[in-house]
């Protein structure tokens, strides 16, 4: 079978960039190994949510919460296809009764994986569409749902060559969408039991909003002051920032790199030798600058923003703008957003612009001081009206 022979040759590619070094490909191939004697340890009967990765269990967090106070009796499990969720979705602080590792994707292994888990149901978050994973599901009369799922027109499952995703995805019993577009797309395909309810990351922004603990030591450097905030930054745009800083006087400014590494760390030192690191001890409160070298603070440092510089934009993987808006930060990022439609969404209520240089970065920073109190009432009142996705999922199911 032709996909489960492209299967074959990404797995010996991860091989291959493990055997060269790269760590992600090591703790992939790492973690999948004697996965069947792990799983024999997992509680059965329980619901499966499938997430890709960190970013894609964001999405089920709230859905989790609202699933435990509705059926308490019900065990939740995660699977995780990427290292980054195995290895940090305790940060998120919801209560899980066990985790694990997709398999690969070959019939097989499929069969073997929810022969082993029995799953009541599966819960594929966002666009997690594996095709034996499907398949497998529903030879086994596990109902399948599809959950906070955003589609575009140029992905796979809607093009010629699409058909074989195509007919494993109309095996699925319920697409829970993000929005109508998305509905569109379905339908368009055969999968007609669609159902539009939101993005439930709103749900889980508001949620940590309102579970904040204060950071004592950030809190005393900030002393009151408000903070340009560059948010999970990548090069581009840290020199974008670095080039504006000489129209950026007395400006106090948190920098969070997207990797918190000795090189991104050390790089954003010499751009900024006169900033200060989170970890350094006590915090210099006369700095203007602070890097935040560790993991974890940034949603928290937020709260200390009147705007936010958001990473992700030139390459195409605009990081989580809900953060910074749930404290009402006008937001700002690089020009390849367009598979994020919570940034369209803000660009067309004025909470955020394109940028393109240190030019349009200066300019966005005056406006938004500019009506700075009014400005961030919108955004908060915005992202409060659009909570309650999650809610609305449950309530589906009895």
């Amino acid at each position: 079978m032709f996909y489960e022979a492209l299967i074959r040759i990404y797995v010996f590619a991860i091989f291959i960039a493990a055997k060269s070094g790269n760590d992600k490909a090591k703790k992939w191939l790492k973690g999948r190994k004697n996965w069947r004697n792990i799983l024999t340890s997992i509680p059965k009967n329980a619901t499966l949510f499938h997430c890709a990765s960190l970013g894609e269990f964001d999405q089920a967090v709230p859905l989790i919460r609202e699933w435990t106070l509705k059926f308490p009796e019900n065990k939740v499990i995660v699977s995780f296809y990427s290292p980054s969720g195995m290895e940090h979705y305790q940060k998120r602080g919801v209560h899980v009764d066990a985790v694990c590792y997709l398999p690969l994707d070959t019939a097989q292994n499929m069969k073997d994986f929810l022969s082993i888990l029995s799953p009541q149901r599966l819960l594929l978050i966002k666009y997690e569409f594996w095709p034996n994973l499907i398949r497998e599901a529903s030879l086994k009369n596990i109902p399948i749902f599809s959950v906070a799922t955003i589609l575009r027109p140029n992905q796979v499952y809607f093009k010629w060559y699409g058909a074989f995703f195509r007919t494993e995805m109309r095996k699925i019993a319920r697409f829970f969408t993000q929005n109508e577009e998305t509905n569109e797309l379905l339908k368009g395909i055969g999968c007609d039991h669609v159902l539009c309810v939101g993005d439930t990351r709103y749900d889980m922004v508001l949620s940590r909003k309102s579970t904040r603990i204060s950071d004592v030591k950030l809190d005393n450097f900030m002393k009151g002051r408000r903070a340009i905030i560059l948010g999970s930054s990548w090069e581009k745009e840290e020199l974008i920032l670095k080039t504006s800083l000489k129209f950026l006087r007395n400006e106090t400014i948190i920098i969070a790199p997207h990797e918190v590494t000795e090189l991104s760390i050390g790089r954003i030192k010499k751009l900024f030798p006169e900033a200060i690191c989170y970890t350094e001890g006590n915090l210099d409160s006369s700095k203007n600058i602070l890097i935040l070298d560790t993991i974890g603070q940034l949603a928290n440092a937020y709260a200390h923003g009147f705007m936010a510089f958001i990473g992700g934009g030139f390459h195409g993987g605009l990081h989580n703008i809900l953060e910074p808006a749930v404290y009402g930060l006008p937001v700002c990022f690089g020009p390849k957003h367009t598979k994020f439609p919570e940034a369209k969404a803000f660009i067309t209520h004025g909470f955020s612009q394109e940028i393109h240089s240190a030019e349009d970065l200066i300019n966005f920073i005056n406006s938004t001081k500019s009506n700075q109190d009014k400005k961030q009432e919108e955004i908060s009142a915005y992202v409060q009206r659009q909570q309650g996705a999650a809610l609305k999922i449950v309530n589906q199911f009895s």
